[in-house]
């Protein structure tokens, strides 16, 4: 079997598709795991975005070839949906990770895999709280690219999903983002700094909650970053 090692090296001369055709020898559910470790190693390698992006898009391509809505073929759309959410994540500007950073063409493929998240959670017939998930994603991705009234149409609909799956810090931390897409307007910075202390307020009474001390620090990040 080909190590990711191998696949990496091969990566290194530029020859993603010699890649793709190395990983995609084996069975179908082995291949979505080797699909996905590799977005995460090369995420993780220090190697430019595009390179990570690249391979999601062929991952996610293949799982979706290869998989249907049911038995083994749903695995298959499972892992498509896990690795487009990953990397969707990866490619998101806001959490400020040090030696990361997007390009607008990045922050751009991570709303389309975002909205690929979206599409299979609801083909999957997922829950409330990775229904809030997705949105959120979303939402996150069009609050990158300053597209705020559809960021905060699923800021709104992350926190109707959260609120229906008893996340109350996720709520919360929905309405913060809300919040933070209108202070990125000049002319609601003040309603949205209203909005988001009573967020933040509203998780700091949460102590025994350990999601909603990390999100009163990822407020404060999303909104140094956005709405500076």
């Amino acid at each position: 079997m080909v190590s990711i090692e191998q696949v990496l090296q091969v990566l290194s001369t530029g020859d993603i598709l010699h890649a793709a055709e190395m990983i995609e020898d084996g069975q179908p559910k082995e291949v979505a795991e080797r699909y996905s470790e590799l977005v995460k190693r090369l995420y993780e390698a220090d190697r430019p975005l595009s390179a990570m992006t690249a391979a999601a898009y062929l991952a996610v391509h293949y799982c979706l070839q290869k998989g249907g809505v049911r038995g083994d073929g749903a695995d298959l759309r499972d892992a498509a949906k896990r690795i487009a959410y990953n990397a969707s994540a990866n490619l998101w500007p806001g959490w400020r990770d040090p030696g990361v950073e997007p390009a607008k063409s990045d922050i751009a493929a991570g709303r389309d895999l975002a909205r690929l998240n979206l599409r299979l959670a609801e083909e999957l017939e997922r829950d409330d709280v990775v229904f809030g998930n997705a949105h959120w994603l979303l939402g996150a991705h069009h609050l990158a690219l300053a597209e705020r009234d559809e960021a905060r149409d699923q800021f709104d609909e992350s926190a109707r999903r959260f609120e229906a799956g008893g996340k109350d810090a996720f709520v919360e931390m929905a309405r913060g983002y809300r919040a933070i897409a209108l202070m990125a307007d000049q002319g609601r910075r003040a309603e949205g700094q209203l909005q988001l202390d009573a967020s933040v307020n509203a998780l700091q009474q949460m102590p025994d909650d350990e999601d909603a001390a990390f999100f009163v620090q990822q407020l404060q990040t999303a909104r140094e970053f956005f709405a500076s």
